[in-house]
């Protein structure tokens, strides 16, 4: 074989080298972006809906003093989570979507249980939800949002 013909051979990998080199870039730069879009989704889940969920849950006793004394505010996050929840619903299943409603629902019964007995119950209103009633709507929204809450996957 003579250098002229290793020549061709070289110019003709030319292309398809670039070609390979090309893709692999453009599937690095691909995994890099869908990492991004995790996480900044990941982040919105974190903020909006789970650190929210949590907040309004323990919350709860503060919220049912605030009914029971007649001055439950919009800035309260009784009266924001359902800002939340419409705004950011949807980066949710739809199942998962409806057992966060429940859970709102489940939380707002739990409140309104708590504010029931006026100031007289609500040490031991408190007390009751305290120790059945909140582990078990936190495992709840554990349940619902903890597949959304891992980006290592």
């Amino acid at each position: 074989m003579n250098i002229e013909t290793i020549i061709k051979y070289l110019n003709a990998l030319i292309p398809i080298s670039i070609t390979i080199l090309g893709t692999y870039i453009a599937y690095q730069q691909w995994i890099t972006n869908e990492r991004k879009r995790k996480q900044e989704l990941f982040e919105l889940r974190r903020k909006y809906i789970y650190s929210k969920s949590l907040e309004l849950l323990h919350s709860a006793p503060s919220i049912a003093k605030s009914i029971i004394n007649d001055n439950l505010t919009e800035e309260s996050i009784f009266v924001k989570y359902a800002k939340y929840y419409a705004e950011y619903n949807f980066l949710l299943k739809t199942k998962d979507s409806q057992n966060l409603e429940k859970f709102y629902m489940d939380t707002t019964i739990a409140i309104s249980n708590i504010a029931s007995g006026g100031m007289d119950n609500y040490d031991k209103n408190v007390k009751d939800y305290e120790e059945k009633t909140k582990d078990l709507l936190k495992a709840n929204l554990n349940k619902i949002v903890e597949k959304y809450l891992r980006i290592e996957k």
